[in-house]
């Protein structure tokens, strides 16, 4: 069996169920949810049925294309908004607590696709300030962030987020 058992879940607080990817397109932005991710979403929500303290959010997000979107998305209010709305329509339909955000990373490009900007530092910030004030306080907003402090300005943005995932794997490297 690919899911662990209600009593093995048990041994976990919050899981992050990954990866959704965010999509920047002409008319709009989406959240694109793989096929293959929505019965793991559905199983864990399931769980919370016998195991209420469990918490289940979509990380969302990504490397090079993965990445792809978010600053546009960032830099146009128009399109947080629509970001914010989908996020609150995703916590809904699949009955989520939240969102692991995973913006790899503000102002620094995976490649030249990415369309990373100087004021991605700033935007960050609104994209979770605008996030925060859609969701509310009972949902949890999360970052997956690098060991580096030079991506984002976290004074700010600490301010809306709930947590930080600090990813391991890439410390030290010159990203």
């Amino acid at each position: 069996n690919l899911f662990p058992s209600v009593d093995e879940v048990r041994n976990f607080t919050h899981i992050n169920v990954g990866h959704v990817r965010f999509v920047d397109k002409d008319n709009g932005v989406g959240i694109e949810i793989d096929a293959k991710t929505v019965p793991l979403v559905q199983k864990f929500v399931a769980y919370k049925a016998q195991y209420p303290e469990l918490k289940v959010k979509l990380q969302m997000g990504g490397w090079g294309k993965n990445a792809d979107g978010w600053s546009q998305m960032a830099r146009d209010a128009a399109k947080r908004k629509a970001f914010v709305d989908e996020c609150v329509a995703i916590c809904a339909q699949y009955g989520i607590d939240g969102f692991d955000i995973d913006w790899e990373y503000p102002t620094q490009s995976a490649d030249s696709e990415t369309g990373c900007d100087p004021s991605d530092t700033k935007n960050f910030n609104l994209v979770l300030k605008e996030l925060r004030e859609t969701l509310g306080t009972s949902k949890i907003i999360s970052f997956a962030s690098s060991s580096s402090a030079k991506y984002v300005d976290w004074p700010t943005a600490m301010q809306y987020l709930d947590y930080v995932n600090v990813m391991t794997y890439d410390m030290g490297a010159t990203t």
